[in-house]
């Protein structure tokens, strides 16, 4: 498989291999691509998380506004300004 890489990602790849971190781009394309299919889902912190949780249950309890309500209230605060 051939790969076109913008000059900053190859640029990145050498900088590793120089660094003795991989031997070849091969190598660093194989774990970056494990890393990957092993952490599908992204790094959230405690407080991420935390908010996440409360917006969820604020929107089980029917605690939302609706686009509309959202929009009047965006259009009110533009206008005050």
């Amino acid at each position: 498989m051939q790969l076109n890489l913008k000059p900053e990602t190859q640029k990145f790849i050498e900088e590793q291999i120089t660094a003795g971190r991989f031997r070849t781009s091969e190598e660093l394309v194989d774990e970056a691509v494990s890393r990957m299919m092993i952490d599908d889902e992204p790094d959230l912190d405690e407080g991420t998380l935390a908010a996440i949780k409360e917006a969820d249950e604020q929107f089980s309890r029917g605690e939302y506004l609706s686009l509309d309500e959202v929009k009047a209230q965006m259009q009110s605060k533009i206008s005050t300004r």
